[in-house]
């Protein structure tokens, strides 16, 4: 026996619970079945609005493909000490730091694992900051010396 046509047999004393929403027990089941198609069909029951869920998708490609030519910039400008490679590593930390505010708070569904991962983020994004700020005086020291 199906799980919601045992709920649909419960409910059958009284008005009160999932009946007196449905009024009978064939009205209860249709609506159930129809839940469990609808569920299949629309990302288990989340409704995203017209492209927004292409948009997000797209735009966690376009953080990726960030986040690898941001560390990348990061590890070169590190090695050879340039300061204009470790401003522009700042510039791509600072974009990345808003597409992780955007992943953690302004998205369609956020959960709080992702609040937390986002948050995290951020943390080691701010202190990517400083860090590059410290290397760009030491890279200028190194140079008027």
């Amino acid at each position: 026996m199906l799980g919601h046509q045992k709920l649909a047999e419960e409910n059958t004393y009284g008005t009160t619970g999932l009946n007196s929403l449905y009024g009978t027990n064939k009205d209860l089941e249709e609506e159930l079945d129809a839940d469990e198609i609808g569920s299949k069909f629309n990302n288990g029951g989340l409704l995203y609005p017209p492209s927004i869920w292409e948009l997000e998708f797209a735009s966690i490609f376009f953080f990726f493909f960030i986040q690898i030519f941001r560390l990348n910039l990061g590890y070169n400008a590190n090695r050879t000490e340039h300061t204009l490679s470790m401003i522009m590593f700042m510039v791509f930390t600072l974009f990345g730091l808003l597409f992780c505010i955007y992943f953690s708070f302004a998205t369609t569904y956020v959960l709080l694992i992702e609040i937390a991962v986002g948050v995290i983020a951020m943390f080691f994004a701010f202190m990517e900051i400083i860090m590059a700020l410290l290397a760009i005086i030491k890279f200028k020291k190194a140079l008027s010396n």
